[in-house]
């Protein structure tokens, strides 16, 4: 579990981090250069009723009504329409696998110094420098109006 929660995290900081703009470059990307497309980003939770996850809610402290299948979180980055919000942060990222992992109650706001980061990713980091890291702007808006195009669906699995 430990392992899905850094290989998340690091896939969010490569694969999403920029420096300003959506146009510029981050460094990580070495010579590839930005794609025509802004970057859509949405998280959706789909339940898999064969698999009980919580089969005592009032144990967990969850109501009654709680769902009791397996949650099964998706994360979808897609090629969106340009778009004029604020892009994703590296918090929200971090915010989410946190979520994911229940280090953190979905939907409870956390401050930066109380989120969570794995001890390979926060090794030697400064304070300072893991605010700077937490501020740093992505790729990704959420929820932005799709590509009215046909793009390749790529899916991964964790091993």
């Amino acid at each position: 579990m430990k392992k899905d929660f850094v290989w998340l995290m690091g896939f969010a900081i490569l694969l999403t981090t920029r420096v300003n703009g959506a146009a510029e470059k981050w460094a990580g990307w070495g010579d590839l250069q930005p794609g025509p497309n802004a970057v859509g980003f949405k998280l959706t939770t789909a339940y898999d009723q064969t698999r009980i996850f919580h089969s005592n809610a009032a144990f967990r402290g969850l109501s009654e009504q709680a769902e009791t299948a397996r949650p099964i979180r998706i994360y979808m980055w897609y090629p969106a329409q340009a778009v004029k919000q604020e892009s994703l942060r590296l918090r929200d990222y971090v915010r989410m696998a946190a979520e994911d992992f229940g280090l953190i109650a979905e939907g409870k706001t956390a401050s930066d110094e109380s989120l969570p980061l794995p001890a390979q990713l926060a090794k030697g980091l400064t304070e300072e420098r893991r605010c700077q890291l937490f501020a740093e702007k992505t790729a990704a808006f959420p929820d932005a109006v799709p590509r009215k195009k046909q793009f390749p669906v790529k899916f991964s699995k964790w091993n």
